[in-house]
This record gives C-alpha cells, sequence and structure tokens, in this order.
C-alpha cells in the first residue's frame, strides 16, 4: 500500500533589498513510503496583481524570486507572492502553498548622474538639480551642513533649482 505525502505550507519573509532567495518548494514535504517527491500544477499570484515574469522563476522544485522587483514598496508597504501547486510521489497529488511576503523599506533618493553646470560670470543661476524618490514621495532638496563653500550657495527646497547667493566676479 502506498501512502500519500505530508506536506507543511511554506510562509517566508524577504526585504526588498535581499538578494535572490532560492526557495525549496519541497521543504517540509516527506513521503512514507519513500518515493521520490516533485512538484507540479505550479500558478503563482502577488496580492497587488503584479506582473511576476522578471521577479519569480519556477524551475522544477525551486522557486527563485528577485525581491529588487519589488523596489516600489515604501516603508510598512507588503505584497505576498502565493504559490499555489501540488506535490506529488507518483501516486498522490497534495495541494499545497508557499506565500512569500516581501517588505517594503525606505529607499534613498536617487540623485540624477553625470550632472554638471556651467558658471557664467556675473549671474547666480547655476540650473536645476535632478532627483527622484523610488516610491514616487516628494523630494525635498537641501545644502549639507558644515561643507566648505556650502554658505556661498542657496537651493529651492522644492524644485533643486540651485545658485549663487551673490554672483561671482572672476
Amino acid at each position: 500500500d502506498s501512502t500519500p505525502p505530508e506536506v507543511t505550507a511554506i510562509s517566508l519573509q524577504f526585504s526588498e533589498e535581499d538578494t535572490d532567495a532560492v526557495v525549496d518548494l519541497l521543504a517540509g514535504a516527506s513521503d512514507a513510503d519513500g518515493d521520490a517527491l516533485s512538484v507540479t500544477g505550479v500558478s503563482a499570484t502577488a496580492s497587488d496583481a503584479r506582473d511576476l515574469t522578471d521577479i519569480l522563476s519556477i524551475t522544477a522544485n525551486q522557486a527563485t524570486l528577485s525581491p529588487a522587483g519589488f523596489d516600489d514598496l515604501a516603508q510598512g508597504e507588503s505584497v505576498e507572492v502565493l504559490i499555489e501547486y501540488r506535490v506529488t510521489d507518483g501516486v498522490f497529488e497534495i495541494d499545497t502553498t508557499a506565500t512569500l511576503t516581501v517588505n517594503g523599506v525606505n529607499d534613498p533618493v536617487r540623485i540624477g548622474a553625470g550632472q554638471a553646470f556651467l558658471v557664467d560670470e556675473n549671474l547666480t543661476a547655476l540650473g536645476a538639480v535632478l532627483a527622484t524618490d523610488p516610491e514616487g514621495d516628494p523630494v525635498v532638496f537641501s545644502l549639507a551642513s558644515g561643507v566648505a563653500d556650502n554658505d556661498l550657495f542657496a537651493i529651492d527646497p522644492d524644485s533643486g533649482q540651485l545658485g549663487w547667493l551673490a554672483a561671482p566676479d572672476y
């Protein structure tokens, strides 16, 4: 007589900052008869309905999750990826799940790369500093305190417009 496999649902937590994670979908599964186990009928959905094509891959009995695909999550937000599948011993198939929860963190503002300003003599305007927040929050610009020569500049907190406090005369 053959007995069905025993399975335990998987529940794991990740941060969006974590490196790719490989999840063994047979973790916690066993077969009293010692039959080899495998995974069939796999489907996956995200609680926010995002496309998982470039975020989750499933090969044989493993799921690989790329938490970086959730970089848009803010601090306190999370998305659950529900993987539904069956564990089989070749005779019996038992339904089970793996729930992978990705938690958001507050990502740093990204300053535009390669920004340079040409400075004309006797003018105060330099240009706008470009920056974005990965979560879409408003960016507030300011000059760091205690940095040499910062007392020569001003920056608009909303627009990032940078300028001299007094026009330089070379």
